[in-house]
């Protein structure tokens, strides 16, 4: 695993009059193993306020070594907002910001103009909040401002996937922040809608704004709009619904079970007999929180062998979608108690795929519990995938930690 790094420095009089490149493990080593760690070269980017945007300036190419490098050629520089240590994508490390660096990133990183810089300040700020070191609230506030003014497309796609990534931990937040998640979910949605209006003449940058936006329609008032968008009674300038736009669409509304959502779910079958169409219709089914729905797919994937791979494919991750956290708990224990049994006839690519959708990862004490002993109970089983995603330390710091 990558080293981290970060910088400490001060200033005085506007000048850098102390700098410091610190680097640790992932693992907090010790300072007697320091000489382990690793020597590299980078690039630190100094980055300073101007009028409209982060300038850079200076570059400095560097080499740190163990845990601590004084870098005295910048004493006396002009003291900068924003630092990068690894600017230009130089090293194999992970990069930490120093507080300034972050107050100023979550502020002004539109205003950059190289789009690997923000990519990798985008993918810093995630990381953040994945170590449990920036609150999820405070990352979404920086997708607010920072967001609605990106127009890379590779940028946007990457922000736009963390956005989702954001909802599925807000959907699984305890209820004391039950409202916070409702209201940030839903200023996602009318941002990725507000966005998908205003690009009515870039077809490309409308599409990935929609394509999100239906991902994130989750209240009422969403749901409505895409129920109409589908029906032909509402429609968005510039905007023409693909047939994977319209299976995306009823998926989501029979995922969050809207009033019309089975007469759409069947509609839209009837429109589309395609082999996609048919696939689709199962994963739209499959989403749907009924516990009967999800005891017949459970059981028929778990005990039929003849069911085909695309069609389990389809199924498993839309099985139990995060926020359908009591119908998975009806089956938690029968889909742990069949592990060892599916390991001995199943194939591998079935129980990669189990292991990372199926697996019980309840963000809760009790749910962490049931995951731990599964983990000891079936210690060869590959869980990797589980693993790294709900680890009990991870859940503490998504979900327990205040916001």
């Amino acid at each position: 695993m990558a080293a981290h790094i970060k910088v400490d420095f001060s200033c005085a009089d506007k000048r850098i009059n102390s700098f410091t490149v610190l680097q640790s493990s992932a693992s907090d080593m010790s300072k007697e193993l320091s000489n382990k760690l690793n020597t590299q070269r980078v690039t630190l980017g100094l980055y300073t306020k101007g009028r409209r945007q982060l300038h850079r300036n200076l570059d400095v190419a560097i080499t740190y070594q163990g845990a601590e490098t004084q870098i005295n050629r910048l004493i006396g520089v002009r003291c900068p907002d924003l630092i990068y240590p690894n600017d230009h994508d130089w090293g194999y490390v992970k990069v930490e910001l120093d507080p300034k660096s972050m107050d100023t990133a979550k502020l002004e990183l539109s205003t950059l103009e190289d789009p690997l810089l923000k990519s990798l300040l985008w993918q810093t700020l995630w990381e953040s909040v994945l170590d449990g070191k920036l609150p999820l609230d405070q990352f979404l506030g920086a997708v607010f401002i920072n967001l609605p003014q990106e127009q890379n497309p590779e940028v946007l796609d990457q922000v736009l996937k963390l956005l989702i990534k954001s909802k599925t931990y807000l959907e699984q937040m305890q209820p004391m922040h039950l409202n916070y998640t409702r209201s940030a979910i839903k200023g996602m949605a009318q941002m990725s809608l507000r966005k998908t209006m205003f690009y009515n003449q870039s077809p490309a940058l409308q599409k990935q704004w929609f394509n999100a936006y239906i991902q994130l329609a989750t209240d009422t008032q969403s749901l409505d709009h895409l129920q109409q968008l589908i029906e032909g009674s509402a429609h968005i300038n510039g905007l023409t619904l693909t047939q994977t736009m319209r299976w995306s669409i009823v998926k989501q509304i029979n995922r969050y079970d809207h009033i019309k959502a089975k007469k759409l779910l069947l509609a839209e079958q009837k429109n589309d007999d395609s082999e996609i169409g048919k696939l689709s219709f199962v994963a739209a089914q499959a989403s749907r929180p009924e516990a009967n729905i999800k005891r017949r797919w459970l059981t028929r994937i778990q005990s039929d062998e003849r069911i085909e791979p695309k069609i389990i494919e389809q199924v498993i991750p839309n099985l139990y979608p995060k926020e359908q956290a009591e119908l998975s708990a009806m089956t938690a224990e029968l889909r742990l108690t069949k592990l060892s049994e599916l390991d001995s006839r199943k194939t591998p690519e079935f129980i990669d795929l189990y292991a990372k959708h199926l697996i019980p990862a309840q963000c809760s004490y009790r749910g962490i519990a049931t995951l731990e002993k599964a983990l000891k109970e079936y210690a060869n089983f590959p869980l990797t995938a589980v693993q790294k995603e709900t680890s009990q330390e991870q859940v503490k710091k998504l979900y327990f930690a205040p916001t």
